[in-house]
């Protein structure tokens, strides 16, 4: 599988036409219809916002008013054509008063969807899970952590009435801090959910 490594913007101007293009990795189709929305609300005045998303095997777009196939397929080839499994690409547009023709708009709404993909960056990722730790004060883990191979500086655990770590690891590493933390008193692990871990 290939993510889309962080969330971005972008912006791309053709005879006086605005292009911005939004992308963002998901995890499930409703996380990027959720992100459509936002992106939609957000440039509620804009003259057209289309999209399009690959979630694994799912797949969605839309010329939003656009004539048909000149904005949606080409943020959705763009996507497939750097090889994204799971990502969302908004293309807002602001229209300049110069007709582009559909030869125009297709290459635009691609253009733009391409240099978002090309700012995000593109991942290998593997299947993994969000989980929550959470210890007592007289126990320390971040021995443990690092020993298995996490990157303890990165993470920022709040300390309240017990400490909670937040961490994103994939399946084979869920099962080696089971395997280290079982067997403490005054520790907790929970899995808030699933998600896609890059591959390093």
């Amino acid at each position: 599988m290939k993510i889309l490594r962080r969330q971005v913007q972008v912006e791309y101007h053709i005879k006086r036409s605005v292009f911005i293009g939004v992308a963002s990795p998901v995890m499930t189709e409703d996380e990027a219809k959720d992100f459509i929305a936002k992106v939609r609300e957000k440039y509620s005045d804009a003259t057209h916002v289309a999209w399009a998303y690959v979630v694994h095997t799912i797949e969605g777009f839309s010329d939003a008013g656009e004539p048909a196939g000149t904005a949606g397929p080409p943020i959705l080839r763009a996507l497939k054509g750097a090889g994204v499994t799971h990502g969302v690409i908004c293309v807002v547009r602001y229209y300049g008063g110069i007709k582009l023709g559909k030869r125009g708009l297709i290459d635009a709404y691609g253009h733009t969807a391409k240099l978002a993909i090309e700012k995000a960056g593109v991942a290998e990722a593997k299947e993994g899970y969000i989980v929550e730790i959470t210890h007592t004060y007289d126990v320390k883990i971040d021995g443990i952590l690092r020993s298995l191979g996490i990157d303890v500086r990165s993470l920022s655990p709040h300390y309240e009435e017990v400490v909670r770590w937040i961490l994103k690891i994939d399946k084979d590493m869920y099962e080696k801090i089971v395997d280290s933390l079982k067997h403490l008193d005054g520790v907790k692990i929970h899995v808030r959910g699933k998600t896609l871990v890059e591959v390093s």
